[in-house]
Order: structure tokens, then C-alpha cells, then sequence
């Protein structure tokens, strides 16, 4: 795999830089892994995967012994990103990070602004 994503330095600032580092990581590899351009089916800002797929993904070792999330907590985390403002103060924005759509073998995330975030333009 090769490219690069951007990253905004405002990603500190937000509500998910609040989160366990699990709803980082995540993040990250739904953003790295979704597509650049249109390909097989899918929009630029899109990414077929699955729940086992990002668990395995999203694993790290302790010593030799691997850990990886469990699927409850992959599930909390894509609600998270779908509705990262539920049960805040009213007033505030309520921007989705991700839409879903299920597949037969496995679920589409949609990130919503890819087009804004992923461009250079955005932060000159």
C-alpha cells in the first residue's frame, strides 16, 4: 500500500482525541483504507470492510501474545462514528464522521467529508 492521507492538527481538539486509543486506531485505518479515487464499485471516501476484517486490523501484541478488540467494541465504536454527538448539549453540531450501508459479505463505510478533509486546498 502506498499514498498518503491528511491529517488535521484539529484532530486534538476534537471529541475523539477524548476517546480510548482504540477509537483512534480505528479511525485511522478506516480513513487510510478507504478509496482515493472511484474503483470497482466503490466513491472516492468509501471502504467495503467488515467487522472481523478491522479487528484483526486494529490488533496489537502484548509481549508474544496477541489482543484484539472484540466485535461489541468495534460495534460501539462505528456507532460512535455515526453519531460521535448523542447525548451532548443541544446547540452543537451533530456531523456524522461515517455512514453504513450493509452487504452481503460485509458492510460499506461511507466517510462523510472525505472530499473536504482529504484535500490539499482545505488547509492552505
Amino acid at each position: 500500500m502506498s499514498g498518503c492521507i491528511l491529517i488535521s492538527r484539529k484532530l486534538v481538539e476534537s471529541e475523539i482525541w477524548k476517546k480510548p486509543p482504540l477509537y483512534i486506531k480505528v479511525w485511522l485505518y478506516l480513513l487510510i483504507k478507504a478509496q482515493h479515487t472511484d474503483y470497482k464499485g466503490l466513491k472516492r471516501g468509501q471502504v467495503f470492510t467488515s467487522i472481523p476484517e478491522i479487528q484483526e486490523a486494529c490488533s496489537w501484541y502484548v509481549g508474544y501474545r496477541k489482543e484484539a478488540p472484540s466485535k461489541s467494541q468495534i460495534y460501539k465504536i462505528l456507532e460512535y462514528l455515526r453519531n460521535p454527538h448523542e447525548g451532548e448539549h443541544e446547540g452543537e453540531t451533530n456531523a456524522t464522521m461515517i455512514t453504513t450501508t450493509k452487504s452481503t459479505r460485509g458492510i460499506v463505510v461511507n466517510m462523510e467529508n472525505y472530499n473536504v478533509y482529504q484535500d490539499l486546498k482545505t488547509y492552505e
